[in-house]
């Protein structure tokens, strides 16, 4: 799934670099939902836009179970308001 709509403020090239976009991309239409079994030691990340330097815009990653980090959290990826717009800020594991 491409986002179509988005548009994109001063790309720059280099690789997994952030965004900035002037509208926030919406979830795609068909979503996957977290499985109802539950895997221990996993987490189920929820899917998330992500910047593809091939395409050139934004892509649909689907959702995914992630092995738990030790004495860490999950941290989800979020839309972070910036002066031009909103810049995609990735997930990650806390302490």
């Amino acid at each position: 799934n491409r986002h179509k709509a988005v548009k994109v403020k001063n790309p720059n090239r280099k690789p997994h670099s952030s965004r900035v976009v002037t509208v926030k991309p919406n979830r795609p239409n068909l979503i996957l939902k977290r499985p109802n079994r539950i895997r221990p030691n996993y987490i189920w990340v929820e899917g998330h836009w992500m910047w593809s330097d091939f395409y050139e815009d934004y892509i649909w990653i689907k959702g995914k179970w992630m092995r738990k980090k030790r004495g860490h959290y999950w941290i989800p990826g979020f839309w972070e308001v910036s002066l031009d717009g909103f810049i995609w800020i990735d997930g990650y594991w806390a302490r």
